[in-house]
């Protein structure tokens, strides 16, 4: 788990959230975090810029969320999807984004908005059952080619027989 700043907000409930929790500066640096992101991650994330924990796209991101501030238009809780460097697109991570203020200090609070676990085995199921879903798709377009190949050579065979007679 991260060390604390004092008074920041992460102190109370959001210590004990399941998912990650962190509040960051305004340009970008991680300042606390409830220690989830550091579990996944297996390294700390506490005085690192974020943009460093993701991948190329959700830099992009991230850069358009940290402007949106500086034109006006800050999130209010707003769901942002980010894939965290060295993971697959499939692993998206999706914070709730809000802005506030730490005394003085502009703050970002992102709060992972997190699946619900009792729903991973439906979703496995539903995933190994696309899986052969596609599987099934490929055999059956492979078959139709098959198939249409069988017939065009039966028509060119029938053509051919047909000429053949008329030629008697």
């Amino acid at each position: 788990m991260s060390e604390s700043r004092v008074g920041s907000r992460l102190h109370g409930c959001l210590r004990g959230f399941p998912a990650a929790a962190l509040e960051l500066s305004a340009d970008g640096y991680v300042m606390d975090s409830n220690g989830r992101l550091e579990a996944l991650l297996g390294q700390g994330v506490v005085n690192r810029p974020f943009a460093e924990l993701l991948d190329t796209t959700s830099r992009a991101k991230w850069a358009r969320l940290l402007a949106g501030r500086d034109r006006g238009d800050a999130p209010a809780g707003e769901l942002w999807e980010f894939v965290l460097e060295g993971r697959s697109a499939l692993e998206l991570r999706t914070f709730a984004a809000v802005w506030g203020h730490d005394g003085n200090e502009a703050v970002l609070w992102l709060i992972e908005y997190s699946r619900d676990l009792r729903l991973e085995p439906l979703y496995e199921e539903l995933s190994a059952a696309n899986a052969e879903l596609v599987q099934a798709q490929r055999e059956l377009a492979k078959e139709r080619t098959r198939l249409a190949r069988a017939h065009a050579l039966e028509a060119e065979a029938r053509a051919t027989a047909e000429r053949a007679v008329r030629l008697r």
